[in-house]
């Protein structure tokens, strides 16, 4: 959970502008940046002609930086349609196996139900035609119905009878930060969060596939499939690769954890709110966060413009609120040379549809917190990268254990910190003895540490 924080003392924004000359002179306040900010932005609506809406057709400046490209399609194992052969399996469930009510691809889809009781319910097929998975990624199109009261859901793949089979998690409690309620959405299942069900499984016969999942026992939950297929692996990091991010702008990024990092020559994202920058001697200043920038490496882009929008998340905001947040946040971003690659980290991890095709205005890439955090490459979805919360309870072996799976299986593993301190005794912080475990054994494994921008860009 994200540290809470308030306004700075003396906050107020005051009516009138700040011109940009003012900004110049290092004397930068949450203040006087907020100022300039509101400035900017009304004399952009006072110059938007009658009839063109938004703030992107007039400057192509606040729109996202770059898209990512189409993205290789998958070779299909099943789309299920008529006659696909699969069946269910399960206490209580029911089915629709021929759904043509709802759908994407082709003119039907499959969907089973689970008895609300707890008990597992499958969709599977056996005797599948071979699929070579030893350098390939599954992605699946999938809708859940009742996601709140989804427990678990798992890819089971293996051999004709499942004799020898992996188990790959796609969700499990506390993810529904990555999957949607009712909406159809493709992602991507890799074998940087597999482990052998049982037996002596091979990823290069495979021949039986299996959909699992259960409820929580308060209410049924559907899942639907549309389609099952799978994409080569990513190649440009053969061994995967390591992010490290940091959120809410916090000083001790600067003062503690850069110079952990400065030893083996990592660089860091920091995610940043923007009236929090300069706001107090907690937070980084302007000054520091350019430092990190220019001399460090790192890479600065977005989290929230506000510091209450960000401790009340975005679902909260109205759609012109969520707007305006996400647009004084990209002006900040360029106003301060930052805009360079726009990535955004969703407050508290929230997303939805909606959120999301806002965020798409302005941002070209935005991340999440998943409890199942490896993110395959290439990503089908940019605006739904996955990352690890670390807390103070995090042990330091669960974060190696995720740099050796992501090593094994060309996975990119994001670790998202907040502060970094002596003694840890808030949720959102890291102790510094803990920190320099985790990064020395990255450094020891050889896996490359890049930036979010620089992951993308190098697979885009």
């Amino acid at each position: 959970m994200a540290p809470t924080y308030g306004p700075p003392s003396g906050a107020a924004i005051p009516d009138g502008t700040v011109g940009t000359a003012d900004l110049a002179d290092g004397a930068v306040t949450a203040e006087r940046v907020s100022a300039e900010v509101r400035a900017s932005l009304a004399r952009a609506d006072a110059a938007i002609p009658t009839g063109v809406t938004g703030i992107v057709d007039l400057t192509g400046l606040l729109g996202p930086v770059s898209r990512t490209p189409q993205r290789t399609p998958p070779t299909i194992v099943t789309s299920f349609q008529s006659g696909h052969g699969w069946t269910t399996l399960g206490t209580g469930v029911t089915s629709n196996l021929n759904d043509t009510t709802d759908y994407i691809l082709g003119s039907q889809s499959a969907s089973v139900t689970s008895n609300g009781s707890g008990a597992a319910a499958s969709i599977r097929k056996t005797g599948v035609p071979n699929a070579d998975l030893s350098a390939s990624t599954v992605r699946l199109l999938i809708k859940v119905d009742g996601i709140d009261n989804l427990a678990s859901l798992s890819l089971y793949v293996g051999d004709t009878a499942f004799s020898n089979y992996y188990i790959i998690p796609i969700y499990s409690p506390g993810d529904s930060k990555s999957i949607s309620d009712g909406e159809w959405q493709w992602i991507e299942v890799g074998f940087a969060n597999s482990e052998v069900g049982d037996g002596s499984p091979n990823r290069a016969t495979i021949t039986a596939w299996q959909l699992r999942f259960t409820d929580n026992s308060a209410a049924a939950v559907t899942v639907h499939v549309n389609a099952v297929g799978f994409v080569p692996d990513q190649s440009a990091f053969p061994n995967g690769v390591v992010s490290i991010t940091f959120d809410d702008t916090l000083v001790t990024q600067r003062t503690v954890a850069a110079p952990l990092l400065d030893r083996y020559g990592f660089a860091a994202s920091a995610m940043t709110i923007a009236d929090q920058v300069g706001a107090d001697a907690d937070h980084l200043s302007l000054a520091q966060l350019r430092e990190l920038r220019e001399l460090h490496g790192w890479e600065v882009a977005g989290h929230a413009y506000t510091a209450t929008n960000h401790n009340a998340g975005f679902s909260s905001l109205s759609e012109s609120a969520l707007d305006n947040e996400l647009r004084a946040l990209k002006t900040w971003l360029c106003a301060y040379g930052f805009g360079s690659y726009d990535y955004l980290a969703y407050p508290l991890g929230e997303f939805s549809p909606l959120i999301e095709r806002y965020v798409g205005k302005y941002f070209s890439a935005a991340r999440t917190i998943a409890a199942v955090p490896m993110q395959m490459l290439p990503s089908v979805n940019p605006y739904r990268l996955r990352s690890k919360t670390v807390a103070n309870t995090t042990d330091t072996s669960q974060l190696t254990g995720l740099v050796d799976a992501a090593y094994a299986n060309k996975g990119w593993l994001s670790l998202t910190f907040h502060s970094v301190v002596a003694t840890a005794d808030e949720s959102t912080e890291y102790s510094t003895a803990n920190f320099t475990t985790v990064v020395d054994y990255i450094a020891s494994k050889g896996i490359p540490v890049r930036t979010v921008g620089e992951v993308l860009s190098s697979v885009g």
